[in-house]
């Protein structure tokens, strides 16, 4: 249980810190088509601040912070000291944030069509 946390989608309390590494298997391929992979490796040499986040450890909802995930303590620390108010207000802008960003790439895709003549 973290202190002060709240899942805005499940209602949970356990916060985890999620870190993505670079995961491959060498893929091979038989005379007869049958696919083989090999051992997994895993490469956390190059991690990028991108690839870390704070989430919900039981739905894996990514805590955000004004239209962004929050991948510094500083950031989950400016999460935990918001009011309730503050951030119901905060999920609002986010939400406000989405529409536009919706609104917008659907102009952009009727003006698209507009210019090359192509229906959806």
């Amino acid at each position: 249980m973290s202190y002060g946390f709240t899942c805005t989608k499940c209602g949970s309390s356990d916060l985890d810190y999620q870190r993505l590494a670079r995961v491959t298997e060498p893929v091979i391929i038989h005379p007869d088509e049958r696919v083989e992979y090999g051992p997994t490796t895993i490469d956390n040499t190059e991690e990028f601040e991108a690839d870390r986040f704070f989430v919900c450890r039981e739905c894996g909802k990514r805590l955000q912070i004004w239209n962004r995930p929050a991948t510094k303590e500083a950031d989950l620390i400016e999460y935990l000291r918001m009011t309730p108010e503050q951030r119901t207000k905060m999920l609002h802008n986010d939400l406000d944030y989405l529409v536009e960003q919706m609104e917008a790439e659907l102009y952009l895709q009727k003006a698209k069509t507009r210019m090359t003549g192509n229906d959806w």
